[in-house]
């Protein structure tokens, strides 16, 4: 058996992106990536944008709990003590597995330049889509934990795909991917180049409504706002909010009411929300509408 390969060894996300590579971890996490490259590959679910497997390193009962998902790809396989992993990838959130994959291939910065790359893979992101279907756009999203938050909570609710604005954090970071808990890998994903067009796109010529989230002067209700099938909604980077350049290209701009005093307030303090709370309150909205037109008769 060869040795494993080097990129495992005091693997940084950032070093492993050059190489269009990436790591996932935990068996969980594992198995729900190998389950759904594998339905890719017969056809059965669609994976946007496709990513592989090549190696994975990890522990006996790892092995056991990722289970017969193992035998779906020729994947090299290197079994290795626990506290080993650890010191080989100066990592210890793995919980005994770490398998290393190859990346979705990303524009060159000429092409990023170019007139039709407002968004790498915009076309085949559209046509993975349902006829029904509500995408979360990012816009400038930093914060590991809410790109991780933002696909476990489109997994959830269902029918929903991410679309990322260049300024947005890496959704293969290995932390994400476990945030996420694997569902990076379920729901469609595409990484736009210039958001503003992509979004123009997505409206212009797949016929979805754009639906800024923002709590400033101006925004409208969430509960008050029509929701088409084909909805956008836009979440801004955190802080910032979303850019006011993005909200003028939104037909419509929303917000979630909330307390307008509490307790030991300051002056300056106003009530916000995290995007990962948000997402998800935005998106049970949506599900309670659809779940209620389907309840009404006819």
């Amino acid at each position: 058996m060869p040795a494993p390969s080097p990129f495992f060894a005091n693997a940084f996300d950032s070093d492993l992106r050059g190489d269009g590579l990436f790591l996932a971890e935990s068996p969980r996490v594992i198995r729900r990536a190998l389950h759904a490259m594998h339905a890719d590959e017969l056809g059965r679910a669609r994976m946007v944008p496709r990513v592989r497997p090549l190696e994975l390193l990890a522990c006996d009962d790892a092995i056991t709990e990722i289970g017969e998902a193992l035998g779906f790809f020729p994947l090299v396989i290197h079994r290795i003590g626990h506290d080993e992993l650890t010191a080989l990838t100066s990592y210890r959130m793995h919980d005994g597995a770490i398998m290393l994959c190859s990346r979705p291939g990303e524009p060159s910065a000429k092409r990023r330049k170019s007139e039709d790359a407002a968004c790498a893979d915009l076309g085949a992101f559209a046509a993975s889509l349902p006829a029904a279907c509500t995408v979360l756009a990012g816009d400038g999203i930093v914060h590991t934990d809410n790109i991780g938050s933002l696909f476990r909570n489109a997994a959830c609710f269902g029918e929903a795909a991410l679309l990322l604005s260049e300024r947005c954090g890496d959704p293969l970071n290995r932390k994400a991917i476990r945030i996420a808990s694997g569902r990076t890998f379920t729901v469609p994903w595409a990484r736009a180049h210039a958001l503003h067009d992509a979004l123009a796109e997505l409206r212009d010529r797949h016929g979805f409504a754009l639906i800024a989230v923002e709590d400033c002067a101006g925004a409208k209700p969430l509960w008050d706002v029509p929701m088409p099938p084909r909805s956008v909604f836009v979440f801004g980077a955190e802080g910032a909010g979303v850019r006011p350049a993005t909200m003028e290209a939104c037909g419509t701009t929303v917000n979630l009411p909330m307390q307008a005093h509490h307790g030991l307030r300051e002056a300056d303090d106003v009530p916000s929300l995290n995007v990962a709370v948000t997402s998800a309150l935005v998106l049970g909205e949506r599900r309670r509408r659809q779940a209620q037109s389907v309840a009404r008769p006819a």
